[in-house]
Formats: structure tokens, sequence, C-alpha cells
């Protein structure tokens, strides 16, 4: 960002979005954006989408949405890992998006989850900043905590770090210019 001279004199940038405007700012060698925050409520089990992500009902811990997206959180990690979703199947459900998360095994890292938005034209995200809007309140509440590192265990996967705060998820990451170009019309 900073390399683009994107950067205001406080050094941050705002942003238009779906959610409203979005604020970033560079700290050390992370991107930082401030959220908002959105925990997720509690909804009925939808049979024709655990069909999709071929689960069972017995995999699931939780069932929630936010923001009109599922929200799962899954008994076990290796279930995640192994998910292999039928997207044709799940475009034929209503919906929008579906966050699946689990506690994570390993040290360094909190949660793990996936998102998939086959209805948007996205099978699976990489890294989904909106998901952390929800999956940062939910689990931060679960594990009484208010700074988490998720990974998103996708093909390219991503990991993010979330600081729940009094107006909203501070949500961290890094990234790199992968291609630049010009466009001329």
């Amino acid at each position: 960002m900073d390399e683009l001279g994107l950067l205001d004199t406080n050094g941050q940038t705002s942003f238009q979005t779906l959610s409203g405007e979005l604020t970033a700012r560079m700290h050390a060698d992370r991107i930082l954006i401030d959220f908002p925050v959105f925990p997720p409520s509690k909804k009925r089990e939808e049979s024709s989408k655990l069909n999709a992500l071929g689960i069972d009902s017995d995999d699931v811990e939780y069932w929630g949405e936010f923001e009109t997206k599922d929200f799962l959180v899954l008994k076990e990690e290796t279930r995640l890992h192994s998910l292999t979703p039928n997207y044709r199947l799940l475009e034929y459900c209503a919906g929008r998006g579906m966050v699946v998360s689990t506690l994570s095994s390993r040290e360094d890292v909190d949660i793990v989850c996936r998102y998939f938005a086959p209805w948007v034209g996205v099978n699976e995200d990489p890294v989904t900043g909106s998901a952390y809007c929800a999956l940062a309140p939910y689990w931060g509440n679960r594990l009484g905590k208010s700074s988490l590192v998720g990974y998103q265990d996708s093909e390219r996967g991503g990991y993010v770090s979330m600081l729940v705060t009094p107006h909203g998820v501070e949500i961290s990451g890094q990234a790199i210019i992968v291609i630049r170009g010009t466009l001329t019309v």
C-alpha cells in the first residue's frame, strides 16, 4: 500500500465496500483493516447444504448465520480439511456464502476455516476478510480471547490476525503485489 502512494499523511487509506467505508493502515509489514462486527445468530440446519458439503448433522457443532451467510462450526478439524463440496448442489440451495470453521490443533493458530460462495461465482475463496467479522466474535467469546489467529485452509491458504475491539474487528495480514499494470481507456 505504502509503495503505491495510497496512504494519506496519517498513514491510512479508506475505500468503499458493500459493508460501507473501511479504513486500512500499515503497521510494520502488516496491513490492518477495521471491519464491522457481525456476531452469528443460531440458525436451523439445512439438510440440502449438509448434503452439498458432504457432511452429516453429527459433524456439526453449531449452525448460525451472519449477514445472510451460513456459519458452521465442525466438531473435528479433519472434517474441515477433507471437505470436498459439490458446488453445483450448493448453488441450488438458497444462500450467498458459507464459512465453516473449527478449533485448530496447531499451537500457533486458534481456528481454521474455509469459505464457500458459489452463489456469487467463487467456489472457494482463498482468504475472506469479511468472514472474520463473524469468526472473531464467535471464537473470541468461546475461547475468552480478544486477540486470535486464524488460518484459512484453502488451496492457497492464508493467516489472518483478529482483534475484537469495542468498535468492531481489526483484521490484519500480509500482502504482496503479484501483478501491476495500466489500463488505458
